[in-house]
């Protein structure tokens, strides 16, 4: 970083915003003001749900995630493995999970769930209802009926 090039843009954006204003530098009293606001910047508005206790947090949280067609259940950690596979029996779904690479999410007890096919590496790139997404499926071959056309 060169110090010289840096003053010199940041005044040629200030300036351009001062043109924008139709005004020049700050001088006297005016800068002193904007010197103490910028010192001590005022506090944003207090968002309501902040100051809700965790557990209504929790279930405001989960009221949007389900009106944005989430799926939400309340399980333990260790019943996290079997929930996932409860949602795809449910949805009648593949038994494959595609789980992104996480120390937490490794930690669960996957192993338990037999029926529960875990792909990793370049197949993650590929959907799990059988369609294709193009740059990352390198299963699809040009004679494949699941490769993309043109119109996908």
């Amino acid at each position: 970083m060169n110090p010289a090039v840096d003053s010199a843009n940041r005044a040629q954006i200030l300036n351009g915003i001062r043109r924008s204003l139709r005004r020049g530098e700050l001088a006297g009293e005016e800068r002193r003001a904007v010197e103490q606001r910028l010192a001590a910047p005022p506090r944003g508005p207090a968002v309501a749900r902040a100051a809700l206790p965790a557990s209504e947090k929790v279930a405001l949280f989960c009221q949007w995630a389900e009106a944005n067609n989430a799926t939400v259940a309340h399980v333990t950690a260790a019943d996290v493995p079997a929930e996932v596979v409860a949602y795809l029996v449910r949805n009648n779904l593949p038994a494959q999970a595609a789980i992104a690479p996480s120390s937490q999410l490794d930690a669960y007890d996957w192993a338990s769930q037999k029926m529960l096919s875990r792909p990793s590496g370049p197949r993650l790139g590929r959907r799990l209802d059988g369609a294709c997404r193009p740059p990352t499926c390198r299963s699809c071959t040009n004679d494949s009926p699941l490769r993309p056309t043109a119109a996908q």
